[in-house]
């Protein structure tokens, strides 16, 4: 284990965090293979040597949400295609806003495709402090990035932070990546 991974166990030993089990990297090279994809390492390192992720946990009078697990997050659906942003994407009252004459329908179809990309490419990793949730772009122009995916957009984290300097950061109790 080096020194990174060996620090975040470290983090979450002190603060009584107990990991889920292990992923077996057998499994998740086979998912590689199958989607046609790379995770990156420093994810995979985390998932194959500490755990994969973490339940809600209340730790001397501090809760922390889950971490979600990758094999349950995990949706082979989207998580092959690729993830086509790369700046912050704003939608509400812009390109969400209801049409001159759109019925309902309408207007659920088209924000629902206009929504989907958001999908591509990318696992969710735990909710933050005010319902925002973080995610691990998979594939694509950002990979390897954290982006912070809410009910209005979707924005890389500032500044760009990677898998495992987000989740030591977020052991050491830094919550705010706007």
């Amino acid at each position: 284990m080096d020194k990174n991974l060996y620090d975040i166990k470290t983090k979450m030993d002190n603060f009584g965090i107990v990991p889920r089990a292990k992923i077996q990297l057998a499994k998740i090279q086979a998912i590689e293979a199958e989607q046609k994809i790379s995770f990156p390492k420093d994810y995979v390192a985390f998932i194959t040597q500490i755990g994969d992720g973490w339940e809600q946990q209340i730790v001397n009078h501090c809760l922390w949400k889950p971490m979600n697990s990758f094999e349950e997050e995990l949706d082979t659906e989207y998580i092959g295609k690729s993830f086509p942003y790369q700046e912050k994407w704003i939608w509400e009252d812009t390109d969400t806003a209801p049409l001159p004459g759109e019925s309902d329908d309408e207007w659920d179809a088209r924000v629902d495709e206009l929504l989907l990309p958001t999908n591509f490419g990318n696992l969710p990793l735990t909710m933050g402090e005010s319902g925002e949730m973080f995610h691990l772009i998979i594939d694509g122009a950002e990979k390897g990035k954290i982006w912070v995916f809410t009910d209005i957009g979707i924005a890389p984290c500032l500044p760009k932070i990677e898998f495992l300097p987000w989740i030591d950061a977020w052991l050491s109790g830094k919550r705010d990546f706007f």
